[in-house]
Order: C-alpha cells, then structure tokens, then sequence
C-alpha cells in the first residue's frame, strides 16, 4: 500500500512539473512574438513617416539635398538651340499646328520644342504627347543636346565592336556617338524596347556631362528601386531641377517615359543653360576690343603726358 502511494506522489510531481514549464515556454513565445509585431509596426511607421517627409520637403520647395549648383551645359548645339528658344519665348504664343495636343498640359513646351528642332513630329502632323519612347529615340533626343566636342578618351571601341545591325538606319549615327562619348552602355542598350525614366535620366545626365553627386539623402520614396550605379546620376539631375518626383514623392524608375514628359525636360534643360562665349569668333572679337580699348588708354595717357612736359618746358622759357 507505502509502495502505491509513493508512485501516486511521484507522478503527480512529474505532471506539475511539466505542466510548469510548458506554461513558461508558451510565455515565452508570446513575448517574442509581441516583440516582432512591435518591430514591424515601428518599420512601417518609420517608413510611413519618411514618405510624408519628402512629400512635405518637395511640395514646400525646400530639400536637404545639397547639390554641385547649376551647371554651365556645354556645347553648340545646345546654344543654338538657348538661342532659339529665347527668341521664341520673346515673341510670345508658338504658332505650331499640332492637332493632338490641343488642351494637353504639355502643349506649350511641345510647341517650343517642336519649332527650334529638338523634336520632330509624325508625317500625318501628330505629336503623339502620350506615346512612350524607346530607347532609340530618347538616344537620338539625347544627343541632339550633348557636347559633342568631347569623347571618352578610353573608349577604344570600333564600329564593328558595336554591332548597330538591330539600330535604324535614322537612329545609328547617334547611338554610335553616344557610345562613343560613354553616354550609352552598348551592353545594356536595346534600340526597340521602351526606355525606362532612370535610363533617360542617365543618358541625359551624360550627355550634359554632369558627374555623379552623393547620394546619402535620397528624397524619393522608392529610392531603393533605382540601380546604385544609377542613383548618383539621376540625383545630379534632381540637384539642378531637371527632374522631379511623382505628387507621391516617388521616382518611378522603371515606369516609361512619354514625348510629353521628355518635351518638358528638354525645355528646363534648354532654358536654365547659361552659355559662355565658346567660338574662335567670340574669342577674337573679344580680343580685338580689348586691344582697341588699350589703344584708346595708352594714347590719352601719352597725349596728357605730353601736353604737361610742353606746358612745363614754356613756363620754364
């Protein structure tokens, strides 16, 4: 009878003891997984909170990204073109007939660009404003706004290197340039397929030769979509007020780009360059100024030292 009750006490011992540690593992468990929910709400807020802050920071026109300051873009086509835009701005209204543009909200920037060359529109007098764009196209766009006076010195590549079978015919010439001047990855270009905004925001940051900035503060909210090999071009464009984000704060970088959209840039391009004199025929009549201005100063000075050495000697006599 000793021997039944002592197994009794030693198994309900057993099962209290169990039961214990069960109940602590189980809390246990439930703080850990307190401890993950409140971390992903304290991400998301983070998150959240970011956003709000580049939307606020963009729409106050104010941003805590510092930048290189505005840059004096290079090149004789990119003044010929500064000097027809003025002139056209300077008349008023662009008188272009463009049917499908009517009320559109980029109808004035694709006259403008239109009238002085940059684009080209359809035989059937269309624009098109809502067509996206491949990659031929923006490369021809591109380049008609480069320097072309420069080339990477150690790009060795050859025309049979490049392979331009799929490019057309309208098209080659450019994208052979851009290659050459290292405006375009030959590796990562396809001529028919759509071009990408962070794509066109390379080749253009290129083509004006800006340089990579730092890209630390990242105003848009998708920023970790955008290639890091990407990032510090599209951010020198955003630091001098070619680019901009979504109402969302978002950069949409592998959403497509439209002729509308790319008119628009093009004309902050155009508009915001302020050219230096860079031809030998400025240099030269600039030259011939100052040595006439010279001229005129080294006589007056001979002829007032001149007058005073004759009045002195008379007064003498």
């Amino acid at each position: 009878m000793r021997k039944v009750l002592y197994v009794v006490v030693v198994l309900s011992m057993v099962l209290m003891l169990s039961a214990g540690a069960a109940m602590a593992k189980n809390q246990d468990g439930e703080k850990g997984n307190a401890g993950k929910a409140k971390a992903a709400v304290q991400s998301d807020s983070t998150q959240s909170d970011s956003t709000v802050q580049a939307d606020s920071e963009k729409s106050n026109g104010e941003s805590k990204v510092t930048g290189q300051g505005h840059k004096s873009y290079q090149g004789q086509q990119l003044k010929e073109f500064k000097q027809k835009l003025d002139a056209c701005q300077a008349q008023g209204e662009v008188e272009e007939d463009i049917p499908d543009i009517n009320g559109h909200w980029a109808a004035e920037s694709i006259k403008k660009m239109k009238a002085i060359g940059v684009f080209e529109g359809y035989e059937d007098g269309t624009f098109r404003p809502e067509d996206s764009i491949t990659q031929a196209e923006i490369t021809v766009l591109v380049m008609r706004m480069a320097n072309k006076d420069t080339r990477q010195e150690d790009n060795q590549l050859t025309i049979e290197d490049l392979n331009l079978e799929d490019v057309p015919d309208w098209a080659r010439e450019s994208v052979q340039e851009a290659v050459y001047k290292g405006v375009v990855n030959i590796n990562r270009f396809h001529s028919q397929v759509q071009a990408d905004r962070a794509q066109v925001a390379v080749q253009l940051a290129k083509a004006l030769e800006l340089t990579p900035v730092d890209t630390e503060d990242i105003p848009f909210a998708d920023g970790s979509l955008i290639s890091p090999e990407d990032l510090g071009y599209i951010m020198a464009l955003y630091q001098e007020g070619i680019i901009v984000g979504s109402p969302e704060g978002k950069f949409n970088p592998n959403s497509a780009i439209t002729r509308a959209e790319m008119a628009v840039i093009a004309e902050r391009v155009i508009n915001q360059s302020e050219l230096a004199p860079d031809t030998e025929q400025d240099t030269e009549q600039n030259t011939e100024q100052n040595m006439e201005q010279n001229t005129e100063q080294n006589t007056e000075q001979d002829t007032e030292q001149n007058t005073e050495q004759n009045t002195e000697q008379n007064t003498e006599q």
